[in-house]
């Protein structure tokens, strides 16, 4: 939405428990932040509609202008509400006009909300705790009386076309969390915090229990919320109803080549294929339903759908679904010969019930093979692992678990998994070896995986690499089967050069000599601080031990364009990691965790800089520093739980890291710009160093982890638990103990507030001209500090020094002319400069005081110490 007049934002701590008791103040900010435009698109006021119910009362409704919404207003329909005894309603989404409450009078609607009444089943201290360990944390948790209110805030306001989108993920978390249903749809009104409870005895207070500044777009919860759970198209084909008043066609299993002959023969499906730009809709739902009833695949029926012009996966996928779950049955060639004119001319006409029978008539049987060709199951070239708790077999297939029904091990099936033709008589008893195979290995829980990544299980190290699974104790040894430890592996792609790996191990190197060899190479790029190489390198050989960590911070790179942050990703991390490293950049929270979930992979986000899912990333990645669990799923047997425990690893040009809990838990490292070549190492030299960081830290651990338990036992500082393993590390690898040489740029809050330092020094290094520059004018380009500092006039680029008789000298500064005119080309031309200005010390701020006049126009503006400029610069 734009051109409209917001209420001010949210700001305060990530998570704020209120008292027991619900202000007025709280209510309005509550309401202002669930409708916080004061117009609409079309520059009409945004109106709030509020209720006052109450059995056996008469209804009153009031709809007022959300400009004019007061706390005297709150306070005068509270007090309203007490004599008689009425509970009070607000509508969730704003008002286009004062006429009604109803769907199409509904403007904007800035939050996703939930209703979890006590009567159906699920208490207060459930329903909160449930949503606590969701994936994404409410905005605000209300505690309604008899039970629980939920709103997930909105970053941007959504506006009608989004209107369908809203009720459905409202109706996938009534599903979520057995919510009440009745609550989902748009026009809803829900209780207003700071009022009472009066339906019913004993009458309770309606109070916000808690309130964060998380904030969503509706792709979050489309992304992690069952899909069946958003399917919002209604289907008006042929009579048919969903809602699975059909019975559902079970598909066939008829081969790729029998259905492309159907397709050949049958002149509707050959016309749907042939005309399929212009196909009608009814058109191609019947052939979607006989392809159905063929057993075609999603991708065979995506690849005659897809010419259609307007043709989209979601809604095909949704008519497949229909199709296979709530259909009566394949189209028949009577209903298609209503308007399909060419079924005349077909071959099958008037011999056939539909389409989808036309295998029946030249399908020939297959010969048997002699049961002495049937392989026995040890050759048929498939491991079976056992069967999990629904009874189906659990199959481990190039390093990947399949887990398959016995029903559907059909010849079809085999032949794919054994990529052989398979008939159906050697099916039978492949099937029949294979569930015996089964019950001999017994249960097996195919969600406990491992995959890529250094492991301590049961005491013991394990190193998976693509197929390889190395097994470290005093030797090393190769596993062959493909469970460890009750885990089952899933291979990815190698990462470790194994025998490269055994060979280090025999001849272990000295972790001195590892540590000062890589604190050698990290030392190429320029660190601002001196410590920050030794604790780089440090991290750097711990990075893949991250699950073995009771405690693991996130990594920081933060540095202008030129400083080689992303080049620090390519050529360190990635080069000795290689597809051990992911990654990650410009993704979702739940993508992140799918990706990373069950490895050992170091995650890496590049170019980390604000956007619109930082705030829900991060507010998931938090689970990770202590090893937590993300909830996917409904409650009960579908739910699925995903632990996170890594480091993850960011660079950006600034900190985009959003509340004191997350700087807390990051160690963050400033980049200068690059002053040399940087001697990168070959590919060969990189493998060796990977080998022998991982030989030397196992061979290290129990003194390395000894050791990070002490630094982290004797200080209760999180900053010091964030550097305790690469500590650790250091001190075994220079044989000394450094707790008390912490480095200070780990420990000091000073490094997490440089980036107005930063932006400022970028804004005095900018080369220009003075006012006074002309086209014939034969001035250099010289730095903005120099300019000032020789009273040259820059009052066209924002800038001016003013003396002042409260504030003494000063350097005005206009934020908006300054990035226009001397940002633009720059790295912080995309932040908001007045933020970071505003945060330094000793600086005013922009007000009716700062008034200053620029070439004539008067403006309010920064007032900055003019000691800043005169000085170094270097100021907070």
């Amino acid at each position: 939405m734009k051109e409209q007049k917001k209420s001010p934002a949210l700001t305060g701590p990530a998570t704020q428990h209120l008292t027991d008791t619900t202000s007025i103040a709280d209510s309005m900010r509550f309401l202002k932040t669930l409708i916080p435009e004061e117009t609409l698109t079309n520059g009409d006021p945004a109106i709030i509609e509020i209720r006052l119910l109450q059995t056996g009362s008469l209804p009153e409704t009031q709809f007022l202008e959300l400009s004019k919404f007061t706390e005297n207003t709150l306070k005068r329909l509270f007090h309203k509400a007490e004599n008689p005894k009425r509970n009070v309603y607000f509508g969730v989404g704003a008002r286009l006009n004062k006429k009604s409450g109803r769907k199409q009078d509904v403007g904007y609607i800035s939050t996703l909300w939930l209703d979890i009444d006590e009567k159906d089943g699920t208490s207060k201290e459930e329903a909160i705790k449930a949503l606590e360990e969701w994936i994404f944390k409410p905005s605000y948790i209300i505690d309604s009386g008899h039970g629980i209110h939920a709103y997930w805030v909105l970053r941007e306001p959504a506006e009608p076309s989004d209107f369908g989108r809203i009720e459905a993920i409202n109706k996938a978390l009534a599903k979520q969390f057995n919510g009440d249903m009745r609550v989902v749809e748009i026009a809803h009104i829900m209780r207003l915090p700071g009022s009472m409870n009066v339906k019913q005895e004993p009458f309770l207070p309606v109070k916000i229990l808690q309130e964060s500044d998380n904030r969503y777009e509706l792709d979050d919860f489309e992304e992690v919320l069952p899909h069946e759970e958003l399917a919002i198209k209604e289907y008006k084909l042929t009579g048919e109803k969903p809602n699975g008043n059909g019975k559902g066609i079970k598909p066939g299993n008829f081969p790729d080549e029998t259905i492309e002959k159907v397709i050949d023969e049958c002149a509707f499906l050959r016309h749907c294929r042939d005309d399929a730009k212009t196909l009608r809709e009814i058109e191609w739902y019947e052939m979607i339903t006989n392809l159905v009833a063929l057993g075609a695949s999603d991708s065979k029926i995506h690849e005659l759908s897809a010419p259609y012009p307007k043709y989209t996966k979601r809604e095909t996928e949704e008519k497949i679904k229909h199709a296979r779950n709530d259909a009566p049955g394949p189209h028949t060639c009577a209903n298609i010969e209503e308007h399909f004119e060419g079924c005349g001319e077909c071959k099958w006409h008037a011999s056939i019930k539909a389409p989808s029978s036309i295998p029946g008539k030249i399908r020939k049987p297959q010969k048997s093979e002699s049961k002495k060709d049937i392989p026995k199951i040890e050759d048929v070239g498939l491991t079976v692992l056992g069967f999990n708790t629904k009874g189906d077999i659990v199959l481990w297939i190039d390093g990947s678990i399949i887990t398959q029904a016995i029903k559907e091990l059909n010849y079809l099936k085999l032949s794919m998994f054994l990529n052989r033709p398979v008939n159906q008589s050697e099916a039978g008893i492949i099937r029949e070896s294979i569930t015996r195979e089964a019950g001999r290995k017994r249960l097996v829980n195919e969600s406990k995986t491992v995959k890529n990544g250094v492991w301590r299980l049961d005491g013991d190290f394990y190193i998976i690499s693509g197929r390889n699974v190395l097994k470290i104790t005093d030797k090393v040894e190769r596993i062959d089967y493909p469970v460890v430890c009750g885990r089952v592996v899933e291979y990815e792609e190698n990462w470790l050069d194994v025998d490269l790996f055994e060979t280090t191990f025999e001849n272990p190197p000295d972790i001195g000599s590892v540590y000062q060899d890589i604190q050698a190479y990290v030392n190429q790029w320029n660190w601002k601080d001196q410590e920050m190489p030794g604790l780089m390198a440090a991290f750097l050989m711990v990075a893949p031990f991250q699950k073995l960590f009771t405690w693991r911070p996130w990594i920081y790179l933060i540095g202008r364009r030129g400083t080689g942050k992303s080049l620090f990703f390519e050529k360190a991390i990635e080069l000795i990691y290689g597809n051990l490293a992911t990654r990650l950049d410009k993704t979702t929270a739940y993508a992140t965790i799918q990706e990373i979930e069950g490895t050992g992979k170091i995650p890496l986000f590049d170019d980390f800089e604000k956007d619109r899912k930082i705030t829900a990333l991060l507010s998931a990645l938090k689970v990770s520093n202590r090893s937590g669990m993300i909830t996917r799923g409904t409650p009960g047997k579908k739910n699925r739980k995903m632990k996170i425990d890594h480091i993850f690893w960011f660079n950006s040009i600034l900190n985009s890291l959003e509340d004191a809990a997350s700087f807390t838990r990051t160690v963050i490292f400033r980049l200068n710009e690059i002053t040399r070549k940087i001697d990168v190492w070959s590919k060969l030299e990189a493998e060796r160093t990977l080998a022998n960081i991982l030989v030397s830290v196992i061979k290290h651990w129990q003194d390395i982890d000894a050791i990070a338990t002490r630094y982290k036992d004797t200080s209760i500082d999180r900053r010091v638990e964030n550097v305790a393993y690469a500590l650790a590390l250091q001190a075994v690898a220079t044989e000394s103990d450094v707790i008390n040489e912490l480095p200070q740029f780990a420990v000091s809050y000073e490094n997490i507030s440089e980036d107005e330092t930063v932006l400022f020094q970028a804004i005095m290094d900018t080369l220009t001209y003075p006012d006074t520059h002309t086209s014939k004018s034969d001035d250099a380009l010289r730095t903005v500090r120099d300019l000032l500092m020789n009273e040259e006039p820059l009052e066209s680029k924002g800038l001016k020094y003013v003396k002042t008789v409260k504030h003494g000298e000063r350097l005005a500064l206009r934020a908006d002319q300054v990035k226009r005119y001397l940002l633009k080309d720059t790295d912080f031309y995309k932040y908001d400069i007045s933020e970071l200005l505003g945060n330094m010390d000793g600086v005013i701020k922009p007000s009716q005081e700062t008034r200053q006049r620029f070439n004539g126009a008067t403006a309010q503006c920064f007032l900055i110490p003019w000691e800043f400029i005169t000085e170094s610069g270097d100021h907070h």
